[in-house]
């Protein structure tokens, strides 16, 4: 870079430059209402509430107080973008759930007092009033990872954005499907594997899914 601006942290890692736009916090909001789904005769309950919003390439991050997941993602071909989640208790009521949207910086509204970065192309890369994107670790799950807690600063909250499809719905007599739900919040994540049928049954089921992957974002005071 033979021009323009550079800021390099302690451990020498690269903040801000013309080159990399840093993803900020957009919007926040908070799931207390869901749509109740009984599979079938089944016991299990399910949950399910999308958003919809503006952006560029919006990702979400959520915390919640019971097992959650993003379900889908659509782009709606409009500059908005859905989300559909989904929630499972048995048979605990619906979840709180927290979610926090980060996108690009020019989706911030613009200031005028403070720090604005432009690309060479006049683009925005970084914007002051833009609570920032901070992830603190990355986990890999498999069929074969089992239910767990993934524990950090206690003092702090922790949010998901999940990476990947995490169910899969096989037929197996009956249809079953089976994903992984999140309890992120204070302290770290709880990771949890969920089966629901299509109705009751005598089959035998060994639960299975595609391979998953979490991105663990510290969200504390946002």
């Amino acid at each position: 870079m033979p021009a323009g601006l550079k800021i390099i942290n302690d451990a020498q890692t690269i903040q801000i430059d013309e080159t990399y736009k840093n993803l900020a916090l957009i919007y926040t909001g908070t799931i207390t209402v869901w749509t109740s789904v009984t599979f079938g005769s089944s016991d299990v309950q399910c949950y399910t509430a999308s958003l919809t919003m503006p952006g560029s390439c919006p990702i979400l991050a959520f915390t919640s107080t019971g097992g959650a997941n993003v379900l889908h993602r659509y782009n709606n071909g409009n500059g908005t973008f859905t989300f559909d989640l989904i929630a499972i208790a048995h048979p605990e009521p619906a979840p709180v759930l927290n979610y926090y949207v980060f996108d690009l910086p020019s989706q911030l509204p613009s200031i005028n007092d403070g720090l604005v970065v432009r690309s060479a192309n006049n683009e925005i890369v970084f914007q002051s009033n833009g609570k920032p994107l901070k992830p603190i670790d990355f986990k890999q799950e498999t069929s074969n990872t089992g239910d767990t807690t993934y524990t950090y600063d206690a003092t702090k909250t922790y949010a998901v954005i999940p990476n990947g499809n995490p169910f899969k719905t096989q037929l197996i007599f009956i249809p079953v499907t089976t994903g992984r739900f999140y309890t992120p919040g204070t302290g770290g994540v709880g990771s949890k594997v969920g089966t629901f049928v299509g109705f009751a049954g005598g089959a035998s089921f060994t639960p299975a899914f595609l391979d998953t992957a979490i991105i663990v974002v510290d969200v504390t005071n946002y």
